[in-house]
């Protein structure tokens, strides 16, 4: 067992005593390159599951092939569907390590939308009926649900869900639109976020229980997508704006479209691509008129759209963030960055401070961050999932997890803002834990 700085008890007593709850003012992330696979120049990633495993694609010149990172494994391999493919991308992950995507090959524009396990590899999910060779697989939630896209016999382009039961169900379009959809999401309630085209234009929409709902646009705009779907139902995308720009959105159905602005610099061009279940939504912005710069950002409630690239440790020193992926509610963001020789690899940013991984830095992040310094063998047991401990304790940024970050640990809780006091009975357990603490570190 560590011994650990009395210095921590002491701070953790009194926080927890006498003062509200305490957000850290601004997160603070650590970037990890996720490498790249054997053969390929360059790395993408878009999907990312609760425990932090991400998916997407790496490529060069000439091809490309689906990879699955983890933190235990590092970047594998996903391969191709069929000898005659020569590119595949995963798209998406659930919390059991289901991936599905799609494979094919770019020279005949044959694709085939899969699903793939650990234990059976690859699976063609088909096309809808007159589709064959052109479906592609998007989205997936906890439930083994599919979404995507396929070719019908009519030649048209329809969004899919599909089940290992009842196979592959069109979702239609909007009534009286063109002969286009597509689904790029699916939430745990099955409620599924795309676009559909009408007369006028591309619309954003829901479907719930195979109804379609238009989302419509932000006013005087144009077209308008839906990205992604977190569990609340809460809707990311972009939209057009009356003057001509587009911006990422954010979509309830008790607040209706929400325009989320810009970032400082930016040229009025970003789009959302993931939002968590605290509502908290990642994308990217240009920031020149060339189209030649993009930044990653974060947008949160409380704070609005942030630039990602602000955000980082030194571990981000010679990286360019340049779009956020997705994030999962335990403070992770899966990334896209460039290096200063212009190398794009995938790239995993980490909330510091988070030890009990809830996606927010405050005081109850105490008790763990103590566990962790003393016991991390208690620590994993307490808490499994974060076997990145090291990385989110490391608040001091030299490298280590020890008694050293303790001062930088209370300095990034007490720049934070107060928020509303917990009830009396939440402090009286505060309390107990951090004195329990005290008097069992002294046996």
């Amino acid at each position: 067992m560590r011994t650990i700085d009395r210095q921590l008890l002491v701070f953790g007593i009194f926080v927890a005593l006498s003062t509200p709850l305490v957000v850290s003012a601004a997160p603070l992330y650590h970037v990890t390159d996720l490498g790249l696979l054997p053969g390929f120049d360059s790395a993408y990633p878009n999907g990312m599951n609760a425990s932090g495993q991400i998916v997407g694609g790496a490529s060069n010149i000439e091809n490309g092939d689906g990879f699955l990172w983890t933190s235990s494994g590092g970047m594998q391999d996903l391969g191709l569907l069929s000898p005659g493919d020569n590119y595949s991308f995963a798209e998406s992950i659930n919390d059991s390590g289901t991936v599905v995507g799609y494979s094919g090959n770019q020279t005949t524009q044959v694709f085939s939308a899969f699903l793939w396990t650990s234990a059976g590899g690859m699976q063609d999910i088909g096309a809808l009926p007159g589709g064959e060779g052109y479906s592609f697989a998007t989205g997936i939630n906890n439930s083994g649900q599919v979404v995507g896209l396929s070719g019908t016999a009519d030649g048209s382009q329809h969004a899919f869900l599909w089940t290992s039961a009842g196979g592959m169900q069109d979702l239609g379009t909007l009534p009286g639109g063109d002969a286009y959809s597509i689904a790029w999401a699916i939430n745990s309630s099955g409620q599924v976020a795309g676009q559909s085209a009408l007369a006028s234009g591309n619309h954003a929409v829901i479907w719930t229980n195979g109804s379609i709902q238009d989302l419509g646009t932000l006013p005087g705009g144009g077209d308008s997508i839906a990205y992604f779907i977190n569990n609340i139902g809460q809707v990311t995308g972009s939209a057009y704006t009356a003057a001509g720009g587009l911006h990422a959105i954010l979509w309830s159905s008790g607040g209706g479209m929400q325009d989320l602005g810009d970032l400082p610099g930016g040229i009025n061009y970003n789009e959302g691509y993931s939002v968590n279940n605290l509502g908290e939504v990642v994308g990217y912005a240009y920031m020149d008129p060339s189209f030649s710069v993009y930044h990653g950002f974060l947008w949160t409630p409380d704070s609005g759209m942030m630039d990602l690239n602000s955000l980082v440790d030194a571990s981000g020193a010679g990286w360019v963030v340049q779009l956020g992926a997705a994030a999962n509610d335990a403070g992770q963001i899966a990334a896209y960055g460039e290096d200063s020789d212009g190398d794009e690899h995938a790239l995993l940013l980490t909330l510091v401070g988070d030890l009990n991984g809830d996606g927010v830095v405050n005081n109850f992040d105490i008790s763990p961050f103590e566990l962790a310094l003393a016991d991390p063998s208690a620590f994993l047991a307490s808490y499994p999932l974060r076997d990145d401990y090291q990385i989110r304790g490391d608040v001091n940024d030299d490298g280590s997890f020890n008694n050293f970050d303790i001062a930088s640990f209370e300095q990034l809780l007490t720049a934070g803002e107060s928020v509303p006091v917990p009830e009396p009975s939440s402090w009286l357990l505060m309390a107990t834990g951090a004195l329990g603490l005290v008097f069992w570190r002294r046996r």
